[in-house]
């Protein structure tokens, strides 16, 4: 008699288990949505935050590299100017190149080279010592073409043996 007390309460609670999962599906639901597009928010705030950071970081990048670029610009032309070059005196060249590149900080070393593409005078080396060609045929051809400075690929330096 007890067992058919229980079925009976137990089958009598059936009902009230699904208005209860109802009632707990119902409140569930719009808390999962909402939470979800929160999160969504959230996610796009902290991509655009994180794209603006990339943009900034990537313009002062670009302005420091375009500022070394003008540097050693400045400097190269300047010393094409310079009365040793023009006479040929090349050891006193050598000697004002490596100061001026000191003092500017622009760059690790001068290459004077010839039409050919020869190297004349490299401040990476001790005025004399027998130095190669230019290590970037391609690029010197354009110099001597337009006439106007040119930025390269990296390319293996045959003096310096590291990539510049």
């Amino acid at each position: 008699m007890l067992s058919n007390r229980l079925r009976s309460l137990l089958m009598s609670l059936g009902p009230v288990r699904i208005g209860l999962g109802s009632l707990f599906a119902t409140a569930l639901i719009p808390g999962l949505v909402v939470g979800l597009a929160l999160s969504y928010g959230i996610y796009q705030n902290e991509r655009s935050r994180l794209q603006q950071s990339a943009l900034q970081t990537t313009r002062a990048l670009l302005k420091a590299i375009d500022s070394e670029l003008i540097k050693a610009e400045f400097t190269t032309l300047t010393l094409s100017k310079s009365e040793n070059l023009r006479e040929k005196n090349y050891s006193a060249f050598y000697a004002q190149a490596k100061d001026v590149i000191k003092a500017t900080d622009a760059g690790v070393n001068f290459v004077l080279t010839d039409l050919t593409g020869q190297q004349i005078l490299n401040t990476a080396h001790t005025y004399g010592t027998p130095l190669p060609r230019h290590g970037n045929p391609d690029q010197f051809t354009r110099v001597l073409r337009t006439g106007r400075p040119a930025i390269s690929v990296l390319y293996q330096g045959p003096v310096l043996k590291r990539l510049i």
